[in-house]
């Protein structure tokens, strides 16, 4: 039975190369998407979770933080720690600080700088730490290693407002992801001023106490009044996975799509297997087999073919996440850090190959269960046996799921996408249930308003071929209708976020310029001083100088949030605390509650919300503090912005020259933006972060023409007697283009039109319902249309492309040849 399953499927592979190949890549590609985007997630997850815990190494349990980000607390608690903590658990002394070098274009790239016990103790291992020479010695990460030193042997790099030259032979590699520069403790305390304190503590270890490590309340409370909360490794990682939540389920809808795309094009490819080995189904039966194994070898063949395309996949993935293709942008995460990690979680390799193979399995029940359904006597009396299913009861059924999503869609759960998830599934999978249906009909309209007026016979011919297969037809065409609605609904997301944003960016900035530092603008980091704040403010012509602070990984209880710092209006408590409106829907934290902030002065303290905002900047939320309140509980040496505003009768020419003279004399890294720059800048960072859903459409788009591609390959193989005794009453080369031509137009527009109708209802579901529960935005829609005209205006020319080779193939062959296929 081996044997004959082996030859089986070896004789339709060797006569359907082309098909079976397409069917491969299409499987490898939609897996190569969904690894690459994991693989991305995951990274940026980890980023934030080594640099919190200083890239530590062995069992953890957690960390003691310091309240104080920029000095420190005291490291006596160390001489708690070293009484209280069981001997098999060791609590590791932290220094952290974010170093700097410039790169080739000028800007300036971040790395973690750590001060670690590594001379009395081997932290990251005896192997990297024996051959430091003395307490100057450095220890790096490969990634950072390579882009200091690839072409030269020092570079300078900035720590703790210095700069340093660091020597390629004061180093000792470290072959560990994440870009980090390691040095002793001591050393570090003294280049940062920051003697006798510490970031933060970790603690490593195995508890032997079989209910795990705990803190008495008494002790954790005494701490935090000293300035040390406890932080556990269970909750550093929840809150990096919060932070990071949304990220990837988007990344992970988007990508799940691409792999179903190109399912639909597998499922082609097995009803291919079954119309063409129909009779010798019934034969196999006739010598003896069951239909189980008919059943069986489909199951069989679709193990082998989501075997090959799941190893293809997770090879071509594995390449691009060493490169680093996909990466998406974000506040939390760092580009430069994620760029640093290579390693691949062999989870994620596991998934990949599940899904190829699940999925395969899936695509081939259709075939298999027609081909368990043959029977010899129906192949010999050479008629059907049984009916077609009923298009109406499909299309029934299909509205009722779309009816079904949309409501699910819609209802507000925040923080939770489950139902949204649910509701795009439904509304997806009912408008693929009503396409069979609309082929007919709409292929029946059409030629019943058309019947008195001559057209080619090719259309009629070819579209009668469509409306007479509508089932295998509809699979084909639905991923055009996928691939579509994928890229109008993402298109419309990002268009509505353009849109609000701008809106959002001219009613809130009512300043005539803003005044940045360029040299610190890729690095997030503040660069304008405080006091040329108070040298503009006292300028006779400027009536405001604003100064503002930002901090976008601002940690509030149990994830990071964005933390926007100005001058209150006389009209708000400057004690007071101002939430965005998406704070306030995710986080159920209004007007009226408490919200208890980490201060670096006087521990967590509890601050009253007196009102919301809407304030489009921050996907997790954001919290609006007065400045002068903030700088009571923070240190503020230096701002990320100064926003200036002119008295009204001065000219728009005259402000710009006055601007540019008051800053003459200050440094040459200070730019200065005017409304439009600034909104320049908000957009570009927008783009950055959806850049990946951009070529994760294109490839979606790209997956659905090869499936249009393999569907008319698919079509000449099975039409090869028909079309060669056209051609032999008299059909010449140019008629047979344009079947093929007619049969790829319809199947382009009938997937362009449904694919616009799942998008204008997936579209609100997305923006208003999931969108709404991930972020907590209320977004001003905007609907593509003008992309939509184009793809409409395209269809014709991408019908005439992929009409070519088909076309050239089936003319490649002699009638003798044709009329003798099978």
């Amino acid at each position: 039975m081996i044997s004959i399953y082996a030859l089986f499927l070896w004789g339709y592979w060797k006569e359907h190369k082309s098909r079976i190949g397409f069917s491969l890549i299409g499987i490898s590609l939609g897996i190569t998407l969904y690894l690459v985007t994991q693989v991305n997630s995951v990274r940026a997850e980890q980023t934030v979770l080594d640099a919190q815990l200083g890239y530590p190494e062995g069992n953890l349990i957690g960390r003691f933080v310091s309240n104080d980000e920029t000095k420190g607390s005291p490291e006596s608690i160390l001489k708690d720690l070293y009484f209280l903590v069981p001997e098999e658990i060791t609590p590791i002394p932290n220094l952290a600080a974010d170093g700097y070098y410039e790169t080739k274009d000028k800007n300036l790239k971040r790395f973690v700088f750590l001060g670690k016990d590594i001379l009395s103790r081997a932290d990251f291992s005896n192997q990297n730490t024996r051959n430091l020479k003395n307490k100057t010695t450095f220890l790096i990460s490969a990634s950072l290693f390579r882009d200091f030193f690839s072409n030269k042997e020092n570079v300078e790099i900035r720590l703790c407002n210095r700069i340093l030259s660091l020597k390629k032979e004061d180093t000792t590699l470290l072959e560990r992801d994440g870009s980090f520069l390691v040095t002793d403790i001591e050393f570090a305390q003294d280049l940062c001023q920051m003697e006798k304190r510490i970031s933060h503590i970790v603690l490593s270890g195995v508890s032997k106490n079989p209910d795990g490590f705990s803190w008495k309340k008494e002790d954790l409370k005494r701490w935090e009044e000293s300035g040390w909360i406890w932080e556990s490794e269970r909750f550093l990682k929840e809150r990096a996975g919060k932070a990071l939540g949304s990220l990837k389920i988007n990344l992970t809808i988007v990508s799940l799509v691409s792999v179903l795309i190109s399912f639909f094009m597998v499922t082609n490819t097995f009803t291919g297997v079954y119309l063409s080995r129909k009779k010798e189904f019934g034969i196999l039966l006739s010598l003896g087999t069951g239909r189980i194994h008919n059943f069986s070898l489909f199951l069989i063949q679709a193990l082998v073919l989501g075997s090959a395309g799941g190893l293809l996949g997770i090879l071509f993935g594995i390449f691009l996440s060493k490169n680093h293709f996909f990466l998406s942008a974000n506040t939390v995460s760092d580009l430069s850090q994620t760029e640093s990690y290579t390693s691949i979680p062999h989870s994620i390799l596991i998934q990949s190959f599940a899904i190829a193979i699940i999925g395969s399995l899936f695509s081939s029940l259709i075939s298999a269960y027609r081909s368990y359904q043959v029977r010899p006597i129906e192949l010999i009396r050479e008629r059907e046996s049984s009916s077609p299913p009923s298009f109406r009861s499909f299309a029934i059924l299909g509205a009722v799921l779309i009816v079904t999503g949309i409501g699910l869609g819609m209802i507000p759960t925040p923080k939770s996408l489950l139902f949204g998830l649910v509701g795009v599934g439904s509304v997806i999978v009912g408008f693929v249930f009503i396409f069979p249906g609309f082929i007919v009909t709409a292929i029946s309209v059409f030629f019943y308003f058309l019947k008195r007026i001559s057209f080619f016979p090719s259309l009629r011919l070819a579209w009668e071929e469509i409306k007479a297969e509508p089932w295998p037809n509809s699979l084909t065409s639905s991923t055009i209708l996928l691939s579509t609605s994928l890229t109008l609904t993402l298109t419309a997301l990002t268009d509505s976020y353009e849109k609000t944003l701008i809106r959002w960016v001219d009613e809130e900035n009512k300043f005539d310029f803003s005044i940045i530092n360029a040299s610190e603008l890729s690095s997030g980091k503040p660069g304008v001083p405080i006091s040329l704040a108070d040298r503009l403010q006292q300028k006779p012509k400027i009536e405001a100088a604003d100064e503002f602070i930002i901090r976008t990984k601002f940690p509030i209880h149990d994830n990071f949030y964005t933390l926007h710092v100005y001058p209150f209006p006389e009209n708000l408590d400057p004690n007071r605390l101002l939430v965005s409106t998406n704070f306030c829907y995710l986080e159920k934290l209004c007007q009226g509650d408490e919200l208890y902030l980490p201060t670096e002065s006087s521990g967590k303290r509890p601050f009253l919300i007196q009102g919301e905002r809407e304030h489009f900047f921050s996907e997790r939320g954001t919290v609006m503090m007065d400045i002068h309140t903030y700088k009571s509980f923070y240190p503020a040496e230096m701002l990320n912005s100064i926003r200036v505003r002119f008295k009204e009768e001065i000219s728009e020419e005259k402000r710009k020259q006055l601007i540019y003279d008051y800053l003459k004399s200050e440094s040459e890294d200070l730019k200065v933006l005017d409304r439009q720059n600034l909104k320049d800048l908000y957009l570009e960072g927008m783009r950055n972060v959806f850049s990946v859903l951009d070529v994760l459409k294109k490839a979606a788009v790209f997956i659905s023409i090869l499936a249009l591609f393999t569907s008319l390959i698919y079509h000449i193989r099975e039409k090869s007697k028909l079309i060669a005794g056209l051609r032999a009453i008299g059909m010449d080369q140019m008629q047979v283009f344009r079947m093929m031509f007619f049969q790829s137009l319809f199947l382009i527009l009938a997937g362009l039109f449904l694919g616009a109708l799942n998008s204008s209802v997936l579209s609100p579901l997305v923006i208003y319902g999931i969108n709404r529960n991930a972020f907590g935005w209320i977004l001003d829609y905007s609907y593509p249309v003008s992309l939509l005209a184009f793809w409409f205006l395209f269809s014709p020319f991408l019908a005439l492309l992929v009409s070519i080779y088909p076309t050239w193939e089936t003319l490649g062959k002699t009638l003798r040849e044709s009329l003798s296929y099978e």
